[in-house]
């Protein structure tokens, strides 16, 4: 057999064509593979499956049956032409999660399309695919193979009824969509962030880092909250009691002090005290603010009712509680000589007001005020104006300087034995500097009038402010340098 009779060959212009393009191809494949690398191409992961697989098998496929003549309806090759579109069906899967999922913003739809309805859509393709197979590569009748389906489908359902009300649910609340990944629920008492949405469950994760598993049925028959929906702001009430001898102007206002001064509380809306009820113990009010989002919450309303404590021992408010244990009630008269006591105390374990004799003690703790602040409560603020001359007795205090672009800039530190305030001796009445308590801060408040007449009757404490003063000046001076 001459050479241009064996090229007549339909077998042999297969085998020449197979063995000038499979290498060729591969060839190809495996410089489009190695770009993609270099580019971190979501779609690699579906060349490499062309590449490993199906070049491979649609050669064989073409060599047996080209070549070697071997009929398509044997066995073998009905299991290799099997194999091929598998494999066509994983990296076609594959290639529409990278071009469509992988490389989308975060902003955009497909960012937002939930997992349940991915896996929908994937297991669709394949369903669509495996009839592809059956009735092309084994021929088998797809209207039969469908009667006998819904028969057993039927039976299946029934067994698996319950999980089939949870695929149901979870497609009815996708189409919904009352609430996404991200967003907080409050199901039966449990507050959680929705982590994921699968074809059975929502998973939530608690603030106490609990897992929890609800079953999409639960959500589709009963009723939950949303706190990201419509908006991600959050707004939180607070119910507080104060004696009937607080004017309840002079608490509203306070209450109104600590909301608009707290961290984290937004001033739209603003936030509202009101007065609720008048209780047997005490008249009640209720705080309402709104936090940025609800995850903000907890730690917002710590510092809130952390506040209230220390601005009602400031103001002398007074939060009774019913209570079956016996206190011992004690009068106003009382409590003063207690307060002036404390205050001659705080004034003694100051190595700089030891020296002071026990009766100048007593005179300057005479018309003094006790105050406590909590950590970041303020006690002066840049711009605003002086109420007395204050003297650190326990704690730490923050010196702030906000700047002409009104950036802020931590300059320095109180100790117990500092004064600030002290502007009104120079007849300034208000702070070029703010105050902040890093921690629980107790000081001592005095009458700036009052105060100017000590130093000038009592020598040694004009030594003991003067020097106090000079130090603080020295040290702010230095760490704002």
């Amino acid at each position: 057999m001459g050479f241009e009779s064996l090229f007549q060959e339909e077998w042999f212009r297969w085998a020449g064509g197979l063995s000038l393009s499979f290498p060729l191809v591969m060839l190809t494949l495996t410089e489009i593979i190695e770009r993609l690398k270099r580019l971190d191409s979501p779609l690699l992961e579906a060349v490499k499956l062309v590449r490993q697989w199906i070049v491979p098998l649609a050669g064989v496929i073409l060599l047996l049956h080209r070549v070697c003549g071997i009929a398509p309806e044997q066995m073998l090759m009905k299991c290799l032409r099997t194999s091929i579109w598998l494999v066509i069906i994983i990296a076609a899967l594959s290639g529409i999660n990278a071009l469509i999922f992988k490389q989308a913003d975060a902003a955009s739809w497909q960012a937002k399309v939930p997992s349940l309805l991915i896996d929908m859509g994937r297991a669709i393709l394949v369903m669509v695919g495996l009839a592809i197979i059956i009735a092309n590569v084994w021929g088998a009748d797809l209207g039969g193979l469908l009667g006998a389906l819904g028969v057993g489908s039927l039976v299946l359902g029934l067994a698996l009824q319950d999980s089939m009300g949870n695929l149901f649910s979870g497609v009815a609340l996708l189409f919904e969509r009352p609430f996404s990944v991200d967003d907080w629920l409050n199901i039966d008492d449990k507050i959680g962030q929705v982590v994921s949405i699968t074809w059975r469950s929502v998973h939530l994760r608690t603030p106490q880092q609990q897992l929890i598993i609800v079953p999409n049925s639960v959500l589709a028959q009963g009723s939950f909250g949303n706190y990201s929906r419509p908006s991600k702001i959050h707004g939180e009430e607070i119910t507080l009691g104060f004696s009937y001898d607080d004017p309840p102007n002079k608490v509203i206002g306070i209450l109104e002090d600590i909301a608009q001064t707290t961290e984290g509380i937004l001033t739209a809306p603003p936030p509202t005290v009101q007065v609720m009820s008048y209780d047997d113990s005490a008249i009640g009010y209720q705080l309402r603010f709104f936090v940025a989002e609800y995850a903000q919450m907890p730690r917002i309303r710590s510092a809130v009712t952390s506040r209230v404590w220390y601005a009602s021992q400031r103001y002398g408010l007074t939060m009774p509680f019913p209570t079956q244990a016996q206190y011992q009630a004690i009068d106003a008269a009382t409590r003063s000589s207690l307060t002036h006591q404390q205050i001659i105390d705080g004034l003694q374990s100051l190595p700089s007001f030891s020296s002071l004799s026990s009766e100048t003690l007593v005179t300057l703790a005479q018309d003094a005020e006790l105050h406590e602040y909590g950590h970041n409560e303020t006690a002066l603020v840049q711009g605003e104006p002086i109420d007395g001359i204050y003297l650190i007795l326990r704690g730490r205090a923050k010196v702030i300087r906000r700047e002409a672009d009104e950036t802020t800039q931590a300059i320095g530190e109180l100790v117990a034995g500092d004064l600030f305030g002290e502007r009104l001796l120079l007849g300034q009445l208000t702070s070029d500097l703010t105050i902040q308590a890093g921690e629980d801060l107790q000081v001592v408040m005095f009458n700036p009038s009052l105060f100017q007449g000590f130093i000038d009757r009592i020598p040694n404490l004009a030594a003991i402010i003067n020097e106090t003063m000079e130090a603080r000046r020295r040290s702010l001076k230095y760490k704002s340098n």
